[in-house]
């Protein structure tokens, strides 16, 4: 479980095809020297798993204080639901390690499981920050509220409009600072997930509408 927050920037050092994976080494030094195999890392919104330390190796007896590199693998599957086909070296990606219980949440919860790529549509300045619109497949407008949550590349975002098709979100300058936002484009595609409770209320109210109130409220014992 993530956060949003996005704490180190990293850079793509190397990409290689595997065994049907795309292997991913990047560079990032902070995280990399806290990292061991095995360790969860959301890259781009994108929950995967430290497969080496150091410059590509297997070897476990590579030191996570050595290291400035770590690698992560993409099955087919990862690769089709988000933006990491496009990759290429020296790519900057946002990087974050998952939280632990106990700590503050500054973001919201974040479970690095992408539902969909988004197109950014719009840019606007607006002094030193920045207001991108960004668009969605019609079947996720439940998910997307006015003031609400959005995670984009990672970054935990709100929703500061909110359209048909398409949502904004306001960057400050930190954000564009310490995130991969500030290179976005218009045509970028970019990582999306959708709010966790918001995900979790539709599963919970999908088809309840045939349902009587009583019924509803009785089988989750309110009554």
């Amino acid at each position: 479980m993530f956060t949003g927050i996005i704490r180190q920037t990293g850079k793509i050092a190397d990409i290689t095809k595997k065994e049907g994976l795309t292997e991913l080494t990047i560079e990032a030094p902070e995280i990399a020297s806290t990292r061991q195999i095995g360790d969860s890392v959301a890259v781009d919104g994108v929950c995967l798993t430290v497969t080496a330390l150091g410059n590509n190796s297997t070897s476990r007896a590579v030191t996570a204080i050595e290291s400035s590199q770590f690698t992560v693998q993409a099955i087919p599957e990862t690769l089709a639901r988000t933006i990491i086909k496009q990759y290429k070296e020296n790519t900057l990606v946002n990087l974050e390690t998952p939280m632990k219980l106990g700590d503050e949440l500054h973001g919201h919860l974040v479970q690095g499981h992408v539902d969909f790529t988004g197109t950014v549509t719009g840019i606007k300045a607006e002094g030193n920050s920045k207001k991108l619109e960004i668009t969605f497949p019609p079947d996720y407008a439940k998910f997307f509220a006015l003031k609400g949550s959005v995670t984009v590349n990672g970054t935990s975002l709100t929703i500061s409009n909110l359209h048909k098709n398409s949502f904004e979100v306001s960057l400050i300058p930190e954000t564009l600072a310490s995130t991969n936002l500030q290179n976005l484009a218009k045509y970028s595609p970019v990582n999306i997930e959708v709010d966790l409770i918001a995900r979790y209320l539709n599963s919970l109210l999908d088809g309840k509408e045939k349902e009587t109130t009583y019924n509803f409220l009785q089988e989750r014992g309110f009554l």
